[in-house]
């Protein structure tokens, strides 16, 4: 048992011990077991000084008491006590002090001495210790001895002070011992007296320290004596007694001998004191000291401290008290003050301590009341310099304000620069002027400013006091100037708005301030301006705009008071000062006229001074001319005879006027150079000067009549003119053929770029201009143009040119097949003959000479040639040759003759005579010629049959564009004319002309082109018979609406027979591999210096690049083709290459976005890509076509392609090279349908007995190269066919390494192979392509890819693995031997990674027919984000980390969701690795969701590679399903993978990629984000100019930033809410901006697209909408605004179709989960609440605020209407319309008490709410509760939701009544007329205006007509006045300027 005991006891605490061992004898044990516990206690003392004090001491208290209970454990306890003393009490190597401060600071002496008095035989018991007892008791004795005698130290005295009670407690207990001691009562005593003389030392200490500073800086060199004093008030007193250093008498005093202060000092000590710390006795101390210093040079220094008394205190002494006297009387006068507190007037601090330092030592017990008032006096005074210009703009409002009333306050502080008023005592300033001295005090400089200019416009304020009146007056001023300036330009209403703004902030001084104001009224005024200022800090500005406009403003008022004044003011200044200027008076560029209207051709201009023409800037349009005749002809009944008179002459001057103009347009649109820049001014003056016409001919005598009759004069001069000019114009396109292949711009600007090099023959020739003659010779250049201006050929153009030829050439030998080829040509024997022999054997010019004579009949007979081309007979006949050279005279300085231009396009047209000489023959006898051949045919087939026309002759070339046109509804006249001329004036009739399309000519056209047509036929008939061959095709559809159809009906001709699709193939095919130029003749292959020729399949120049689905390789086949032409090895052409030239591109993208063709953005486009003159470069132009294009594409393409020109109505041509290759990239929504005819009907077939097919576009007809998928590919090759060029995917892709790594990983992966060793080398090919692309259509995990979704699948691998083979952590020796199996981990997790990002979300049908009514079907989600698991592995940047994110693997290898449990993948590792990761440190079961903010930033930071962690947007919650997304964003980024996503509004898109885009900049604060909201207005302009504003950013964040590789984003949110989705796409899909490469994209710019969802109304909800009237002016099944079948408007967003291209990378970004919502809102509340200083401090009022909201939100969302559209906005905006309530409660909440007190008056209602719960409720009210039709659930719904500190005591009912009280409290506060009804509609609409109003909410006020809506708008801009409201509360709001603009459906985007 003893043994077992000494075990336990050894466990056992030993406070637990010892005290068990002390109690031992109270229980009776045995004794053995004592000795056990003894033998433990005698171990346990050994670590009794290891114990802590606290412990120590609680076990001595237990055993004292113990020993005092005399237990039998006694002498046990009495041996641990004894250890315990030894243990804590000091060693006798301790100090005294040390000693003393044990003694009074360890509690335990207390008992121990009531033990040693208590129990007489404790010290015996003690033994050893007992000493350390009795050294404490003499200890004790000792230091109350010391305190009695004086002997005690100055440290010892100091422990004393800070233990003294325990010191008297010591000493009591002491006394109880020993009764005749009396310790306590001695140590009371002394220490009193003691502590009083040591202060009395210190004192005296102190104050001799303040003497031997003050002494220093009196900088007077040294003093033994200060310097002695100094020396001991230093020295160190600690160990000194109190009796060496103070004398205590018996008398008490004490005395200080230590310090040995002189008897002369002492006193001065005493004030030294009080005052030292005064600035201003250190400022009368420092004069002194510097005043013995100017002296002693003279004198001897200060020796002795008697002196420094003498000379420095008492005379400093003695000023100090006379300045504290005057200033304490008030007696100091302002000179006085001036010099005494200068230095301190800004600081009323330091004057209050000075006042108060002279209170105490010159006043003392006199009130306090004088120093305050002496203090303001003093301050005042002291701003008195700042108050002056204060004072002098006060001074100046009174002069302009013409107040009478004298203003002293104003007055005195102007004067107090003089002598007089310095002289004045400081109580001179009354309360009165102190009160007028604050306001100017407070005024700033900007205020001062202000007040200034309002003063310097001293005419507009005489204007607005005298002529207004009143602030009423004025707004009804300013409504009808607004309503006035509107129409008239933003200047005019900006101007019209600084009126307002400027007279509202300044309307307390114009109209509230009278002549006898007084200085408190006009300073109230004032501080109301100043207030306006602190809001607009551009009031100023406007006021002095305003000031400048004054005029303008009074003919303003003049004009909006009386119509009939203000009229006749106009009349009458028009008449008078009124300067026309008609003609060319814009800044317009225009050639021809075409861009001219009436409105640019007239204006009238107001001059103040008529002779020196000086400019008012009054300036009158014609619009506002004519508006003001239509004012003048209604008023002018009612007119004087005088007033009548000058509306007739102002009538009849504007329509001379009008119709001069009309004139001038037409002149300059015929082409006249003459008057393209005319321009005539006159002035509309009873007398005065008239000046007309260009030479400026000045009549000084004339009047009215002749200012009429000039103007008619002139009006006939230009008519005949323009008569004239049409005339010559016809003349010569008659006698000039070719001037008919040009409209007037064309011919004008050919004239004026050729009248340039005929002046300067090196002027440089235009591409514009060889583009043009390029139709009458396609092979001009600048060599030839020049050689024809200089006039090298020659021609016979008179009938007696032939006797002279034939002797000149009768010697010269003619070939026989000349001749023959000659009459091949269609030229009669004879005329060849001569021709050849005057061109000596030139065949060439022979045919030039041919057909500048005129030509003959064909063969066979014919008629005669047209009459205005001469003739040239028989040789025999001829009598004269006469050679014209080439005239210099032109019309016009710079402009080449009409003539002229004729012959040189003459001479130009025999290079092209090969192309045209030979004739076309009609296909069917049915045609005739010298008729018009009408054929109808199908509008589809159109095209086609126009072919059809051309074929017959397969050796002809393909028609020009002078031999057809295509109409269209914006063809001219001019253009069909011209086509007549070129057709009935064809030389030779050898040409068919086709007339396209004719039913789309509009009727004005259709008529004008029919007269001309029978105009022309009649001229011609007159001089011989025509043989002319025209056909014209229309289409059957609008066969009965055309005017010309119906013209030609009698010339209706069956159509001609349709061949096959192949032949139609076959034959436009052999047409585009010919060479030489579009239209020329010859055959042959194309050269080398063609683009085709790198086709090496067809070698085409026009091949169309077609698919039936988006994504399967159309753009790699045109991208090959022109990297190929880039970079053969072989290159022929060997020209150095600019690529910033746009005219050096080899690849040329022409993008066609727009629902039909834009002809003109085309050509512009193209023109920029002209070649240089004599430059041949073979390029591809690849026109983009998106499939939105559904009207124009046939016409376009057969216009550029088979007539190889397009041109626009500006005259622009673009034609087309056969140097170039065009490739057309086009998706069809159906298969190919290639239709072949019967070889028995040998290709054409008569349309009566045709076989019946399918209708053929155009585009069908094209040589064309079919696209497919991967998997049609795959299936081609397994059968044994070779892919051609265009099936997609090529061989040199499949060499590319991202494809290669790709292929080798998934090719070993997929065999079992051992992948951890396995490293990819860059440039190894492995495979062949067939095997290759099976395995990555195995694992993309689509059923049928495109190529686009495998380049997605394999980049987004290839990335991965890339950073997987670069990451340290992954390196073949590491992942060998520690983690196996691993890299087999990584491919096969890759895999599933990939396939989640390049899997598409949306539901995208494969079907080849689309059906419009399941169009929806397309857009829905297959795969949502909220459904899907996403577990996502990133190798790092920092390249040797990996990071796991919803990445669950259980130990067994299997992966798992974390959300749900399910087992996506059951073999994902092996255990083996699953365990050695987690050895690793990889926590693969990680709870993602834990992690905190700090963690997630720092994860996503690593793998975005951002440098630095850290949080850009603290209220942002982050979390994991956040987080996922932005690292989904990244990786895209990384990969190259467009990033579209698709989600509702509101569910956080834009505030993430914000967030995202501000982690990215990585600390520097670069802008990295451009955010364009796009919408339904938004063009492709607005989106290229945002395009161009993100590649300069993303420079310049390269530039500045480059080592942060900060990448900028471009966001377009909503981006299919706009028609140029197709412009979208080419950016986010190509990487292009209509047809440009963009800057930086993928690498420093990203582009991010967010759609929102494609939704249809219920048809309840489309019924409503219909109901309503919104804007449905439209039916629904007439609207063109449609997605497939489905109007725009049934849908719940207004979205258009996504292309192909991008629906395959949408993914869907999800919604708010209830639970993040709810997050968000707690954030959104918690902002706003810590905002509000009064708000912070309620208990859980952020809760409570947040389960508000949610239920709102989740209320709202449930709704089956429109109100079910919310999100997070509207929660911002219910705390923001809350907080706004809530700082109203000072005004609102005693009115809201009010009604409520009368409601409970009337319905016994619950009590009223407090200020908070009441915002809340109005806030609900605003943003949730208008927006409902019926509440009553809402409102039953959030009532459950408040509680404390929200209390809602009326429930649901209160909520109602709240918000109704709050509206009829609004409404009270307005002043509304009598007649006006308070009804329920217009107090919720005031109501709902006034918030919205000032905090700025868009609000939609939607009703029927007569629901007050109009009316609380007028109501609401009366009110709303700013401080000029009638009530404070209107007045707490701000003021309103209100704009109006009545909308229509005619109403734009542009207004």
């Amino acid at each position: 048992v003893v043994s077992s005991l000494k075990t336990k006891l050894q466990n056992v605490d030993s406070a637990v011990l010892l005290m068990a061992a002390s109690q031992l004898s109270d229980v009776g044990v045995h004794h053995a077991i004592e000795d056990c516990f003894d033998d433990s206690i005698d171990k346990e003392s050994v670590y009794l000084p290891a114990k802590g004090s606290q412990e120590l001491d609680s076990l001595a208290r237990e055993l004292i008491t113990g020993i005092k209970r005399k237990s039998k454990d006694q002498r046990r306890s009495a041996k641990i006590l004894s250890q315990i003393l030894e243990t804590r009490c000091p060693t006798e190597r301790e100090t005294p002090v040390a000693v003393l401060r044990h003694l009074l600071s360890w509690l335990l002496w207390k008992d121990l001495i009531q033990l040693i008095c208590d129990v007489s035989e404790a010290l015996p018991l003690l033994g050893s210790s007992s000493g350390i007892i009795l050294n404490a008791q003499s200890t004790l004795t000792e230091v109350v001895s010391k305190l009695t005698d004086r002997s005690i130290t100055i440290e010892e005295l100091e422990v004393v002070n800070e233990k003294h009670d325990n010191l008297f407690t010591l000493c009591s207990q002491l006394d109880v011992f020993d009764k005749t001691v009396r310790l306590s009562e001695k140590a009371e005593t002394s220490l009193r007296c003691r502590n009083e003389e040591n202060n009395v030392y210190r004192l005296q200490r102190e104050r001799v320290d303040i003497f031997v500073s003050m002494y220093a800086i009196l900088d007077l060199g040294e003093s033994d004596e200060v310097a002695h004093l100094s020396s001991v008030s230093k020295s160190n007193v600690s160990k000194s007694r109190i009796s060496e250093l103070c004398k205590f008498s018996d008398s008490g005093e004490i005395t200080v001998h230590s310090l040995a202060v002189p008897i002369s000092l002492k006193p001065c000590l005493d004030i030294l004191s009080r005052v030292y710390s005064s600035t201003l006795f250190q400022r009368l101390w420092r004069q002194q000291g510097e005043k013995i210093r100017r002296t002693r040079l003279q004198n001897e220094q200060l020796a002795t401290v008697n002196d420094i008394v003498s000379s420095v205190c008492t005379p400093v002494f003695t000023q100090w008290k006379n300045l504290c006297k005057v200033v304490h009387e008030g007696s100091i006068t302002f000179d006085e003050v001036s010099d005494t507190f200068s230095n301190f007037f800004h600081d009323r601090d330091i004057i209050d301590r000075e006042l108060e330092i002279i209170h105490c030592h010159h006043v003392r017990f006199e009130d306090k009341a004088w120093a305050k008032e002496r203090a303001a006096q003093i301050e005042q005074y002291g701003k008195f310099t700042k108050k002056m210009e204060a004072a002098k703009a006060m001074k100046g409002l009174c002069e302009v304000l013409e107040i009478d009333r004298t203003m002293p306050e104003i007055d005195s502080i102007l004067l107090q620069r003089s002598e007089a008023f310095r002289r004045q005592p400081i109580t001179a300033l009354t309360e009165q002027l102190l009160l007028a001295s604050r306001f100017l005090a407070a005024v700033t400089k900007e205020q001062v400013n202000c007040l200034h200019t309002f003063a310097l416009a001293r005419t507009l304020i005489e204007w607005l006091r005298k002529d207004i009146k009143e602030w009423k007056e004025l707004e009804t001023f300013v409504e009808l100037a607004e309503t006035k300036s509107s129409g008239e330009g933003d200047y005019e209403v900006i101007k019209v708005s600084h009126l307002h703004a400027a007279c509202a902030g300044y309307a307390q001084l114009l109209f509230r301030v009278g002549k006898d104001a007084n200085f408190l009224k006009l300073s109230k005024a004032c501080k109301s301006v100043f207030r306006v200022l602190e809001r607009d800090s551009q009031l100023p500005t406007k006021w002095l705009d305003t000031e400048r406009h004054l005029e303008d403003f009074k003919f303003m008022r003049a004009s909006l008071s009386s119509v009939e004044t203000s009229s006749f003011y106009q009349l009458d200044l028009i008449i008078s000062r009124g300067v026309f200027h008609i003609g060319c008076i814009q800044t317009k560029d225009s050639l021809s006229g075409e861009e001219y209207t009436i409105d640019d051709c007239i204006k009238v201009e107001i001059v103040e001074d008529v002779e020196e023409r000086a400019a008012s800037g009054k300036v009158y349009s014609l619009s506002d001319l004519q508006d003001l005749q239509s004012k003048l002809m209604l008023i002018s009944g009612q007119s004087s005879k005088s007033g009548k008179n000058d509306v007739e002459y102002f009538v009849e001057v504007l329509d001379r006027a009008v119709r001069l103009a009309s004139v001038f347009i037409d002149l300059a649109k015929a082409g006249h150079d003459k008057y393209l820049k005319w321009k005539n001014t006159f002035r509309c003056q009873k007398q005065g000067s008239l000046r007309l016409s260009s030479l400026e001919v000045e009549d000084k005598s004339s009047d009215q009549h002749e200012v009429l009759q000039s103007l008619e004069q002139s009006v006939g001069e230009m008519t005949l003119s323009l008569d004239g000019w049409i005339n010559t114009v016809q003349q010569h396109r008659s006698q000039y053929y070719y001037l008919n292949y040009f409209t007037t711009p064309q011919l004008l600007l050919l004239r004026r770029e050729l009248g340039k090099i005929v002046s300067n023959y090196r002027y440089p020739v235009s591409n514009q201009v060889l583009s043009l003659l390029g139709s009458v010779d396609p092979k001009c250049t600048t060599e030839k143009l020049k050689e024809a201006l200089s006039g090298k050929y020659a021609f016979v153009t008179t009938q007696a040119s032939r006797e002279t030829l034939r002797a000149a050439t009768s010697s010269t030998p003619v070939k026989d097949e000349d001749i023959r080829h000659l009459q091949e040509m269609g030229f009669p024997r004879s005329q060849s003959l001569a021709a050849l022999r005057a061109s000596a054997g030139d065949v060439e010019k022979a045919v030039g000479i041919c057909l500048d004579s005129g030509t003959g009949h064909v063969s066979g007979g014919g008629p005669e040639p047209c009459t205005g081309y001469g003739t040239l007979q028989d040789v025999s006949s001829a009598s004269e040759v006469q050679v014209i050279e080439d005239s210099r005279a032109t019309e016009l300085s710079g402009y080449l003759s009409m003539d002229e231009l004729g012959s040189l396009l003459k001479r130009l047209s025999l290079h092209s005579l090969q192309t045209v000489c030979r004739r076309r023959r009609f296909p069917l006898d049915q045609f005739r010629e010298a008729e018009p051949n009408l054929v109808i045919v199908p509008k589809n087939e159109v095209l086609v049959s126009v072919l059809c026309l051309y074929m017959t002759e397969s050796g002809l070339p393909l028609p020009t564009a002078q031999e057809v046109l295509v109409c269209s509804s914006s063809t001219s006249a001019e253009e069909v004319n011209l086509f007549w001329r070129r057709a009935i004036g064809d030389p030779g009739y050898r040409r068919i002309f086709c007339l396209v399309m004719a039913d789309n000519l509009c009727y004005d056209v259709s008529r004008r082109s029919l007269e001309e047509y029978n105009s022309l036929l009649r001229s011609q008939h007159l001089s011989q018979p025509v043989c002319y061959k025209v056909v014209i095709v229309c289409a059957a559809e609008n066969e009965d609406k055309s005017y010309l159809v119906d013209a030609f009906d009698a010339y209706r001709r069956h159509a001609p027979p349709r061949p096959s699709v192949l032949n139609l193939k076959e034959y436009l095919k052999k047409k585009f591999c010919q060479s030489g130029d579009v239209a020329a003749s010859g055959l042959g292959r194309l050269s080398d210096q063609c683009a085709a020729s790198l086709d090496h399949e067809i070698g085409s120049s026009v091949r169309v690049v077609r698919s039936h689905r988006a994504g399967v390789g159309k753009t790699l086949f045109v991208k090959m083709l022109a990297d190929r032409l880039t970079t053969a090895s072989k290159n022929p052409w060997k020209i150095p290459f600019d690529y910033n030239d746009d005219s050096m591109k080899r690849h040329v993208v022409v993008p066609l976005h727009d629902k039909q063709v834009n002809v003109r953005s085309v050509v512009r486009r193209l023109r920029s890509f002209l070649l240089l003159p004599n430059q041949q470069l073979p390029r591809v132009i690849h026109i983009d076509v998106a499939p939105t294009v559904s009207v124009g594409l046939d016409t376009f393409l057969f216009n550029l392609l088979v007539l190889g020109q397009i041109d626009d109505s500006s005259g622009n041509v673009w034609r087309r090279l056969s140097t170039d290759t065009y490739l057309v990239e086009l998706t069809t929504t159906k298969q190919l349908q290639v239709v072949q005819l019967s070889s028995a009907l040998g290709g054409l077939r008569p349309s009566g007995g045709r076989t019946q097919i399918s209708a053929v576009s155009f585009v069908d007809c094209l040589p064309t190269v079919v696209c497919s998928s991967p998997t049609a590919a795959l299936a081609s090759m397994s059968q044994g066919i070779t892919p051609r060029v265009g099936e997609g995917m090529v061989d040199q892709e499949f060499h590319n390494s991202n494809f290669q790594r790709a292929s080798q990983y998934l090719s070993r992966f997929a065999s079992g192979a051992n992948l951890d060793t396995f490293v990819f080398r860059v440039g190894h090919v492995e495979g062949d392509f067939q095997s290759f692309l099976r395995i990555l259509i195995e694992n993309c995990g689509v059923t049928d890819p495109s190529w686009a979704e495998i380049q997605r699948f394999t980049s987004f691998l290839s990335s991965q693995l890339r950073d997987c083979d670069r990451n340290d952590f992954l390196k073949p020796e590491v992942v060998r031997e520690d983690l196996p199996g691993f890299k087999a981990f990584v491919v096969k997790f890759m895999i599933r990674m990939s396939r989640d990002f390049a899997t598409p979300s949306l539901d995208v049908t494969r079907s080849v027919q689309r059906v419009d009514a399941n169009i929806l079907g397309q857009y829905q989600l297959r795969r949502r984000w909220e459904h899907s698991p996403h577990p996502y592995m990133f190798f790092n940047e920092d390249r040797h980390s990996v990071t796991f994110i919803g990445l669950k693997v259980t130990r067994d290898g299997r992966l798992q969701d974390p959300q749900t449990g399910e087992i996506l993948d059951a073999n994902l590792m092996s255990e083996r690795l699953s365990q050695g990761l987690y050895a690793q440190g990889f926590r693969l079961q990680e709870n993602y969701d834990e992690w905190d903010k700090g963690r997630k930033i720092q994860e996503l930071c690593r793998v975005m590679g951002v440098d630095a962690a850290f949080d850009p947007d603290e209220s942002y919650e982050l979390t994991m399903d956040n987080m996922k997304k932005i690292l989904a964003i990244q990786m895209r980024f990384r990969c190259g993978i467009p990033v579209v996503i698709m989600g509702e509004t509101g569910c956080g898109k834009t505030r993430l990629i914000k967030y995202m885009c501000a982690l990215q900049s990585n600390l520097t604060g670069a802008r990295n984000m451009i955010l364009m909201k796009v919408h339904g207005g938004v063009s492709q302009y607005d989106i290229l100019r945002k395009v161009e504003e993100a590649e300069d950013l993303a420079e310049t964040n390269l530039q500045n930033y480059p080592e942060y590789g900060i990448q900028t984003v471009l966001f377009f949110d909503e981006a299919n809410t706009t028609d140029a989705l197709g412009l979208i796409k080419e950016i986010m899909c190509d990487k292009r901006a209509n047809g440009r490469d963009i800057r930086g994209l993928g690498t420093s710019l990203q582009v991010i697209a967010a759609c929102n969802p494609y939704r249809k109304h219920t048809d309840q909800m489309i019924q409503r909408l219909e109901k309503a009237g919104l804007g449905y002016r439209v039916k629904a099944d007439e609207t063109g605004d449609r997605l497939g079948s489905i109007p725009l408007r049934e849908l719940v967003y207004r979205v258009h179709a996504l292309p192909d291209s991008m629906k395959a990378l949408v993914w869907d970004f999800g919604q708010l989960d209830p639970q993040i919502e709810k997050l968000y809102v707690k954030q959104i509340v918690s902002r706003h609440v810590y905002r509000h200083s009064s708000l912070r401090d309620s208990d859980n009022l952020v809760e409570v605020l947040t389960d508000i909201l949610a239920a709102a939100q989740a209320f709202m969302r449930d709704r089956d209407d429109e109100c079910s559209f919310v999100s997070l906005r509207d929660v911002e905006r219910a705390m923001l319309v809350t907080v706004w309530f809530y700082n109203l409660k000072g005004l609102l909440g005693p009115l809201l008490q009010k009604k409520h007190n009368q409601t409970v008056e009337e319905e016994n209602g619950p009590q009223a709410l407090d200020a908070l719960t009441s915002s809340v409720v109005l806030g609900l009210a605003i943003c949730y509760h208008a927006r409902l039709k019926n509440p009553e659930e809402f409102r039953s719904t959030v009532s459950r939701h408040f509680r404390s500190p929200c209390t809602l005591p009326g429930g649901p009912d209160q909520i109602d009544s709240e918000i109704r009280h709050c509206q009829d409290l609004f409404l009270d506060e307005l002043e509304l007329e009598p007649q006006i009804a308070r009804n329920r509609a217009l107090s919720e609409n005031v109501f709902m205006m006034l918030v919205c109003i000032d905090l700025r909410i868009p609000l939609f006020l939607v009703g029927k007509p007569g629901s007050s809506k109009s009316l609380a708008k007028d109501i609401v801009k009366t009110a709303m006045k700013g401080h000029l409201s009638h009530s404070e509360l209107l007045k707490s709001l701000k003021q309103v300027h209100m704009v109006s603009f009545q909308c229509s459906h005619l109403s734009k985007a542009e207004g």
